[in-house]
């Protein structure tokens, strides 16, 4: 999904350092947000985005991001390999896993 609302709290210099985490205050950066958000069609909004995102590299912003010190992630792995040798494998990926059904079962994920 492209971005949309979070422009302007993000970028924009009217935003609160609350959202506009890195300061970002510059009139290039507040007009193409404006354009990206006013723009009426896709090639008018891709554009506006493209250019911001020129911009903020551009002026080496740092965007720090929230984080857990330790991360939380939660998975189930639904894959496997049949028992062949290592060598009948010629790609790991995507040709070298199947899809287990015995795995998948046990989190109700079908086919």
């Amino acid at each position: 999904m492209p971005p949309s609302w979070q422009l302007r709290p993000y970028f924009h210099s009217a935003s609160t350092p609350y959202w506009n985490v890195s300061g970002i205050d510059h009139p290039a950066v507040d007009a193409l947000v404006d354009a990206a958000l006013e723009a009426t069609d896709i090639p008018g909004f891709a554009s506006a985005l493209r250019a911001l995102d020129r911009v903020l590299l551009w002026g080496y912003y740092q965007v720090p991001i929230d984080a857990l010190e330790d991360a939380r992630i939660v998975y189930w792995d639904k894959f496997g390999r049949p028992e062949q040798p290592d060598e009948m494998y010629g790609e790991p990926f995507p040709d070298g896993w199947w899809f287990d059904e015995e795995k998948a079962g046990r989190i109700g994920v079908g086919h």
